[in-house]
């Protein structure tokens, strides 16, 4: 599965994105500054819909974890 997740670089986002990756999802993460995990990152705000548009294409799933 292809997930999109806000609010990867917080203590309960991180632990997710970990997670996620070791089950064996492909994680995409929605982050104003990159990650630093080893998944692939979109960078820019949530509160952009050209960005938010742009991080959903082909996404299965969204876990939303961000502070907006």
């Amino acid at each position: 599965m292809r997930v999109l997740l806000t609010g990867a670089t917080s203590l309960i986002g991180r632990a997710t994105a970990e997670r996620l990756v070791e089950r064996g999802d492909e994680v995409v993460t929605l982050q104003r500054r990159p990650s630093g995990l080893d998944v692939e990152d979109v960078v820019g705000s949530i509160t952009d819909p050209t960005v938010v548009a742009r991080a959903c294409e082909g996404i299965d799933a969204v876990v939303h974890l961000a502070a907006k």
